[in-house]
């Protein structure tokens, strides 16, 4: 492990805790790493904690305009790179991102045979690769080139290979894809529960934490919760959280007959009250027409609840389906899967406790430190 010293490439750095955490648990491993940070002029990206055995460099490289110009961009965020580090001190990069990130590790590759990892982030597949088409064949290169690609779902890896990449280099990203996903906060960790829930199959009740879009479907949600309440069943719902589309859910809430079924409780910070949420609740629900893991399934799942998912999205191909929850296909209603998880709660409750410990962040972190081990002893 002493001989690892990883450059990481991290232009998202402060817009995420993850990083962090990861960097983190990589330093309690005394792995060397430095981290690049490139920013856009007169930036305020607060204070930048410190972490033993990482160094971080972090550059004014780009203006507002810089953004419309892909190469540019990237270009002077690798020039002030290579300008301020000794590329020799490192045997490893890892881009932590596939486009602005990638392209950097890309260049050090060519210029410097320094081997790369890179991992395919959201912005990665729903913005680069799917409006501009002037730079598909770039993201391809970067990812023949890579010596690991990390995916945070397996319904991710599928559903960027399948789409974006040409068919006759399908097979050889696909064997050398992994996937690897976020941590989860420590918090949920802490406070998961040691067994499984009791169900009161006469009273079902569904709960969404999250961001209030369209994306995420709960529009449908109330409408199916509406119906299963017309067909017999005694359902509610409650919606936590704020966003673009919480308007158009309050107009769809005073339609409905039965508002007693359906909770609208706004945004919540407080985990302590989110942890209460989750308890008195049995099923969480988030079936996003597009989804790329979703943290916040692995946070009902500390507290034993299962979960709804959409089919190819999300958390679906992690877990074997009707293990911690099931699938429904993009646009249909959850009755099914509801019914299926009552008939087999309890032992999808315990299952969702058992898996916690996979999204420990010192699970991460010695999945990555076995990942760079085998890139090295390959390379020697």
């Amino acid at each position: 492990m002493n001989n690892i010293k990883v450059l990481h490439l991290c232009s998202y750095y402060y817009g995420s805790k993850l990083y962090e955490n990861l960097f983190i648990d990589l330093s309690s491993k005394l792995l060397k790493q430095s981290v690049y940070i490139p920013i856009k002029n007169n930036v305020d990206i607060g204070e930048i904690k410190e972490i033993d055995n990482c160094e971080f460099l972090i550059k004014e490289t780009s203006n507002n305009l810089d953004r419309f110009f892909f190469k540019r961009k990237a270009n002077k965020n690798y020039k002030e790179l290579i300008s301020n580090i000794n590329v020799m001190d490192f045997n490893i990069v890892h881009a932590h991102t596939l486009f602005t990130n990638g392209y950097m590790a890309y260049q050090l590759k060519k210029e410097y045979n320094l081997p790369y990892i890179v991992a395919v982030r959201n912005s990665d597949v729903n913005v680069f690769f799917k409006y501009f088409i002037n730079l598909r064949k770039l993201g391809v290169e970067i990812l023949k080139n890579a010596e690991k690609v990390i995916f945070i779902s397996p319904a991710y890896l599928k559903n960027t290979i399948d789409k974006y990449v040409p068919v006759n280099y399908r097979e050889e990203i696909r064997k050398k894809s992994l996937v690897v996903p976020n941590g989860l906060n420590q918090y949920w960790i802490e406070n998961r529960v040691n067994k499984s829930k009791v169900l009161n199959s006469n009273k079902i009740k569904l709960v969404y934490i999250g961001e209030i879009t369209k994306n995420k479907n709960i529009h449908k949600v109330i409408n199916d919760v509406e119906n299963m309440n017309n067909n017999g069943m005694d359902v509610t719902y409650t919606i936590v959280g704020d966003g673009e589309y919480l308007n158009q859910i309050k107009s769809i809430f005073e339609k409905i007959k039965n508002k007693s079924k359906i909770r609208i409780l706004g945004r919540i910070n407080d985990k302590d009250k989110l942890k209460e949420i989750l308890d008195d609740n049995d099923i969480f629900v988030m079936n996003s027409s597009f989804e790329t893991f979703g943290l916040s399934y692995i946070e009902a799942l500390s507290r034993g609840l299962p979960v709804i998912y959409t089919k190819d999205q999300g958390v679906y191909g992690y877990f074997k389906e009707g293990y911690i929850g099931y699938g429904v296909e993009r646009g249909t209603s959850i009755n099914e899967a509801v019914n299926k998880i009552i008939d087999n709660y309890d032992s999808i409750s315990k299952n969702a406790i058992k898996v916690i410990d996979e999204f420990r962040w010192t699970s991460i972190g010695d999945k990555y430190i076995d990942i760079y081990g085998r890139l090295l002893e390959n390379k020697e």
